[in-house]
């Protein structure tokens, strides 16, 4: 019994042994090779045969041990670096993707900010300092962009007649595309309609709602003519 407990305590050491060992070496095959012989030694200095049994038999569980936790530990660094480059090429897409973006649609971000409207004065189609304002900004973004098209739909408030009010819309259209090729952009990039008063919602003598409805209303397309934005 007093043998058998020594073992036991020996073996133990030897576990402790071996951890710290796990730690300062990578060599599996010489680790095991080392805890084998190192406890059948001590097994049979301490118990004769049935120590080098005992001996034998520890070794040979310390070094599957040692074999397992090597194994773990390569595969857990393996994971980690598979883990680290996933991360890096995370990056570098998403720092492509928002490079690709603002190269492929560079309007988009220029339409956030542009007034898409042009008002006018009463029973009027020139434009005034704040309309040809606007209509500046938009030739600039139509001369960046030659890949987009232009819609501009003339608007009136509902008083006169239907007649008056339609040629009325389609000369502001029109104002506003003299305006836009006076700048530079090519004609057939341009597309004008007017509507009269064919969309007015002011209620009858709202000043105030008149004013917004004698308009020019702006349109951005795509060469397949699908919109860019409408208001």
């Amino acid at each position: 019994m007093k043998k058998f407990a020594a073992i036991t305590t020996l073996s133990l050491a030897l576990i402790a042994h071996s951890n710290q060992s796990l730690a300062a070496t990578t060599v599996t095959e010489a680790k095991q090779g080392a805890t084998f012989a190192t406890t059948t030694i001590v097994g049979t200095i301490i118990g004769g045969p049935v120590g080098f049994v005992v001996g034998a038999l520890a070794g040979g569980y310390l070094g599957e041990e040692i074999k397992q936790a090597d194994e773990a530990t390569t595969s857990l660094t393996l994971a980690e670096e598979k883990i680290t480059a996933l991360e890096e090429e995370l990056v570098v897409n998403q720092a492509l993707l928002v490079e690709q973006t603002n190269q492929s649609e560079p309007y988009k971000l220029q339409l956030e900010s542009l007034p898409m409207r042009v008002f006018f004065s009463t029973n009027s189609d020139q434009l005034n300092t704040d309309a040809s304002s606007v209509v500046d900004s938009i030739a600039e973004v139509l001369l960046n962009n030659p890949d987009i098209s232009i819609e501009l739909t003339g608007h009136t408030d509902p008083r006169g007649n239907d007649d008056y009010n339609n040629v009325l819309s389609q000369y502001r259209a029109k104002a506003v595309k003299d305006k836009l090729i006076e700048m530079g952009v090519e004609e057939y990039r341009i597309d004008t309609r007017g509507e009269g008063e064919n969309y007015s919602q002011a209620p009858k003598g709202d000043r105030e709602a008149y004013a917004l409805e004698r308009r020019v209303d702006i349109d951005f397309l795509t060469d397949g003519n699908s919109f860019v934005s409408r208001f």
